[in-house]
């Protein structure tokens, strides 16, 4: 009677130890997914640094800029500062002139700028690869 109380015990016991190191696997496994987000998250951000984000980094709020390099195919202007979660309010020609109101925001792997005409005000955001930043003259319209 004794002997079979004694491996009932052990028995328990036995489970108890295995159910603990079940969770601190789990734990461990938990932590470790975590610490490799962060980590991929970092490398992310010393990438996009290192690269200059896809990005000029001469612009700033405030800058005037100037939509270049689309060709015919013109810059589209978003609600948002994403491509899949935003509307296109309007398209800019090459040559088209803008001021920086806000920004920069990343988001879908592209830097954006919150643009506006100057003469008409209607704004939106666009993409850094496509403004280019330039000097207003004194005296000159844009």
């Amino acid at each position: 009677m004794i002997h079979q109380a004694r491996h009932i015990i052990d028995h328990s016991q036995r489970r108890s130890r295995n159910m603990i190191n079940r969770l601190r696997q789990k734990r461990r496994g938990t932590l470790y997914f975590r610490l490799g987000l962060a980590f991929i998250a970092a490398l992310g951000i010393a990438l996009l640094a290192a690269s200059g984000g896809n990005a000029p980094t001469s612009l700033a709020v405030g800058m005037s800029v100037r939509v270049a390099n689309v060709g015919e195919q013109e810059l589209n202007i978003r609600s948002l500062p994403s491509v899949a979660d935003s509307q296109i309010l309007f398209r800019a020609a090459e040559g088209s002139a803008f001021h920086i109101i806000g920004g920069p925001r990343s988001a879908d792997g592209f830097i954006w700028w919150q643009i506006q005409d100057p003469a008409s005000q209607l704004g939106g955001w666009a993409v850094a690869n496509y403004l280019q930043a330039y000097q207003v003259k004194t005296g000159q319209s844009q």
